[in-house]
């Protein structure tokens, strides 16, 4: 699978915070071969249901916008890789990903190498216990 843009810096990332930008762009700089190409913003879930009288704007914005968000997925050759960015990274980050994943999976059917990371300033004991025991990369920039 070939993401929607180049694994490299840009000017800006869709739907991404300044924070995570800052993390991610640091994370750029520090790995700058890891992958080939990324997907950002990537929207997965079941959506909400809505009263089917909505207007058809409100109706499809509120379907869009009530499907969770991925910061980053990466790929390099066959594998996926999906990310969370998150500044001082604690429990949620590793829920996160593992709903992700889970999501991603029912999602796109097809894929058997995915992998999942985190992308933080700082990794604390109890993050990094959990982690290796759930198979989730951290990374620090």
């Amino acid at each position: 699978m070939i993401g929607k843009y180049k694994y490299e810096k840009l000017h800006s990332y869709p739907q991404m915070s300044k924070s995570d930008t800052l993390l991610w762009n640091s994370f750029l700089v520090k790995y700058p071969d890891l992958f080939d190409s990324c997907d950002y913003d990537l929207r997965l879930g079941p959506w909400s249901d809505f009263p089917a009288d909505l207007p058809d704007k409100i109706f499809f914005d509120g379907i869009w916008n009530s499907l969770w968000r991925v910061d980053v997925v990466a790929y390099k050759d066959s594998e996926i890789h999906i990310i969370e960015l998150k500044p001082n990274s604690m429990a949620n980050a590793i829920g996160q990903v593992i709903c992700y994943d889970i999501l991603f999976r029912a999602q796109f059917t097809n894929f058997e190498s995915i992998h999942l990371a985190i992308i933080t300033d700082i990794i604390k004991p109890p993050l990094q216990f959990c982690a290796d025991r759930l198979s989730i990369k951290l990374y620090i920039v």
